[in-house]
């Protein structure tokens, strides 16, 4: 539960409008939700919802983060 509760945040901070905001959260999700299912399903979440093409690629990637471990 350690590593939803240092996630939780980040999960949050997705939804921001802020592009920037959002483009940290996520590389911060891929630096410390390697293995992480939470991680995996909310970014997954978000890029179903998410418009902006750039974000969508990161998210993208993010999820390649996540799985590798």
């Amino acid at each position: 539960m350690g590593d939803y509760a240092k996630i939780k945040p980040l999960l949050e901070r997705l939804y921001n409008e802020n592009f920037g905001e959002v483009e940290q959260a996520l590389e911060e999700i891929g630096r410390i939700g390697k293995g992480n299912s939470d991680a995996m399903k909310a970014v997954q979440e978000f890029l179903r919802k998410e418009k902006r093409m750039p974000l969508r690629i990161l998210a993208i990637q993010t999820i390649v983060k996540i799985k590798k471990f």
